[in-house]
Formats: structure tokens, sequence, C-alpha cells
């Protein structure tokens, strides 16, 4: 759900967590401090992250909700050892998450995790061996992931390779910006094809061979190419559509199943709002 105000002179200088909350007196001022600190909130068509910044007359102010009950989300398989679930976004990969997908097993624990606002295939293991079976599977490249992701501007090349070193590069009240360091960083790799281009934006295939933080985003960026959505990565984008979020999901994974040793292929559609975004670009 998006929200879009002006400010008027009578609601200025205030605090934008104050502004909000006026605005959405539904909501605790929690909430809405969350969805800020999420980079849900654009000032002046810019992504504002600090709850206490005071808004000026004239202002636009945008607030892009993206919330999604734990309860709905949807089961892709599930065995006596793995559970592995379709995230949608605004489901954070914490306890929270873990306690809500326990109530119908014993037992969860995450395997891997994705950003709040990145979609798809989550895995989960059911017993302390099997998370140490996968933690070492991932250590040694086995686990293939395969995401898809909207990126801005037309890329004309049909595929690549990105192979770079990533770190820290920046701390803001508790949030920690990671981007290209020098060899003191961590190792990452990318492979990437076109799927689709379209006027001002292409449809990709990210292959991650690792998995650091932030690791596509970043890379799509270092392209020249960022998300749509992600600007926390860019500052301005060529695509005139304006996503609601980082438009990035985990679509495949495959690996051996830690019990029965046989390949495992699951995929998890693109979710609506990918739909959406794609059915736009297609008619522009």
């Amino acid at each position: 759900m998006q929200y879009e105000w002006t400010v008027k002179a009578t609601d200025a200088n205030v605090s934008l967590l104050q502004f909000i909350q006026k605005k959405l007196p539904d909501y605790s001022m929690r909430k809405i401090k969350g969805w800020i600190d999420a980079g849900y909130c654009f000032v002046a068509a810019r992504q504002q992250r600090f709850a206490r910044t005071a808004v000026l007359a004239g202002q636009k102010i945008t607030l892009n909700v993206v919330e999604q009950k734990i309860e709905e989300i949807a089961y892709i398989y599930e065995d006596e050892a793995i559970l592995v679930i379709d995230k949608p976004a605004g489901i954070t990969c914490d306890e929270r998450l873990v306690k809500s997908l326990a109530k119908a097993n014993k037992q969860v624990i995450l395997v891997h995790r994705l950003d709040k606002e990145t979609t798809g295939l989550l895995l989960l293991a059911k017993s302390e061996d099997i998370k140490k079976y996968f933690i070492e599977e991932f250590r040694n490249l086995a686990v293939e992931k395969s995401y898809v992701a909207i990126v801005d501007g037309v890329i004309e090349k049909p595929s690549g390779h990105i192979e770079n070193y990533l770190g820290p590069v920046e701390r803001y009240q508790g949030h920690v910006k990671w981007g290209v360091v020098s060899r003191d960083g961590h190792l990452a790799t990318t492979t990437w094809k076109v799927l689709k281009r379209f006027k001002t934006a292409t449809e990709l295939m990210l292959h991650p061979k690792t998995g650091k933080t932030h690791q596509l985003r970043i890379h799509t960026s270092f392209m020249g190419h960022p998300i749509l959505g992600d600007h926390t990565y860019a500052k301005k984008f060529r695509c005139a559509y304006r996503a609601p979020r980082v438009l990035l999901h985990a679509k495949t994974l495959r690996f051996i199943h830690p019990t029965t040793k046989l390949e495992l292929v699951l995929s998890a559609k693109l979710p609506k709002d990918f739909e959406a975004c794609l059915d736009a670009l297609s008619h522009n």
C-alpha cells in the first residue's frame, strides 16, 4: 500500500515520524519508525531512513508499506529434515519468523537469510545436524541459487560475470551499508544473464556463487544497473517505474538432500508486485 502527502505549513517543522503518525493514527510509532528504518519512506523523492528528520512545508512525503502476515507464508517443500518456504516481502528472517513456523513443526532453524524486501525461497533445517550439513554445503558452494531481478536501464550484453571484494563502507543509526572494497574484504562472485529487455529496464537472472551481504544488490549497482526500488545502492533511476520495494526474487534452489542424498530442485513463482512491474514495462 502506498500513502502520499504534501506537507502543509501547519504540519511543517515536526519530525518525519511525528508527521506520519499524525496521518496514520491507527499505527504505533514503533511500527512507523520500523517502516522508516527499512527505507520505505521518501521525502522529496529521496529515500529517508532518519525518523527525526524535520519535514518542511511543500515537501512530498511517500510511504510504501510492505507488510505480509507470517501465517500466509506458502510452504514449497517439507519433509522430516527440511522446510522450504516462499518468503513474502516485508518479512524479516528473525526469531519471530522461526517461532511462527515452529508452531506447525517441532523445530526449525534458519540455514540462510533473505533481505526483508527480497521474496522467494528460504531454507530451514529441522535439526542442528541438518543445519551443520547445509552450512558446509554453502561453504563448499554446493547449493545453487538463482534470483530474478528487474534492474534499471538496458543491458546490451547477453550475459556476464562479476567478481570483486565486498565489505562495510558506511554506518549510520545502526544500519550498515556494504560496497566494493579492497582485497581486505570478502570475495564475491556473481554470474548473470538477460531474460528480457524493456525500453528503460532489464529483467535478469542472477546466480550468486558466494553469499555475501547485499551481494546481488551491490553487483547490479556496480554494473551501472541497480535493482529497481533499491534506493540504498542507487541515487536515481532512468526507469520511470517506481517500485514499492527492491525487486529481487529468490527463484530456485538446487541442492543434495541431507538424508536421501538425491538432488532436489525447487522453484517459487514471481510475486504479484514483480509481475505488475513486468506488465507495466511491457506496455511502455
